[in-house]
């Protein structure tokens, strides 16, 4: 027969030998990735049964194959943009985003010009920020559109998404930047040129000034 003391030591033995496996099981499955592809699958499933409609007054216009054999090969000269935004804003759109990154003057001062006076004569044209890394693993730095665009844009937001280890993109960073998470997505501020930012998109905390690179996450399902 085993006394109080020994029955004691016995669970207390065996309680840390269930604990010292748990802890090993555990750090098994985080190790192995298991629980982050497990929360993916969740959150894949619930998007698919939460389909949202696709928004009927939004037009993509994309730069494809048959877009190059009628205008010419890449890149187009700015005076070219410039028609092209022209017509665009004889429609009278909310607002317009260029996923195009205008971050080094051209060749040509006055196809820079004319590209100028086709933005500040629409009025609503968001222009690309671009963070980049000089090489791989090297410093980020800021590609804002030339001062010249810049100025006459109505808005500037970043166009980077993060992806995960599986190529998909599950979340975005509401605000990013070197130093300070101070730009916008692009299409957030597309949004907010066109006067259709959800409400609760102007409570994001403040940003966090800082000699890094910072960013604010936001799951896309919000």
């Amino acid at each position: 027969m085993f006394g109080p003391l020994a029955v004691t030591r016995y669970l207390r033995s065996e309680a840390l030998r269930v604990a010292l496996l748990l802890a090993l099981i555990a750090v098994s499955i985080s190790g192995s990735g298991l629980l982050v592809r497990i929360d993916h699958l969740i959150f894949d499933v619930g998007q698919r049964l939460n389909r949202r409609a696709v928004p009927g007054d939004v037009l993509i216009i994309a730069i494809d194959e048959d877009s190059l054999d009628r205008l010419g090969r890449w890149p187009w000269p700015r005076d070219q943009h410039a028609r092209l935004l022209q017509a665009l804003c004889a429609s009278r759109p909310a607002a317009i985003a260029v996923d195009i990154a205008f971050s080094e003057p051209s060749s040509d001062p006055l196809a820079d010009a004319v590209l100028a006076k086709a933005l500040a004569d629409c009025g609503n044209v968001v222009l690309p920020l671009v963070i980049e890394a000089t090489r791989v693993g090297g410093q980020l730095l800021e590609s804002p559109p030339i001062p010249r665009l810049a100025a006459v844009a109505a808005g500037i937001g970043r166009t980077a998404v993060r992806l995960d280890e599986d190529g998909i993109a599950r979340a975005v960073d509401l605000r990013e930047g070197v130093g300070a998470a101070t730009w916008p997505l692009l299409a957030e501020e597309a949004l907010r040129v066109a006067r259709q930012l959800p409400a609760q998109a102007n409570a994001i905390a403040a940003p966090v000034r800082s000699e890094e690179h910072t960013s604010e996450l936001q799951s896309l399902s919000s």
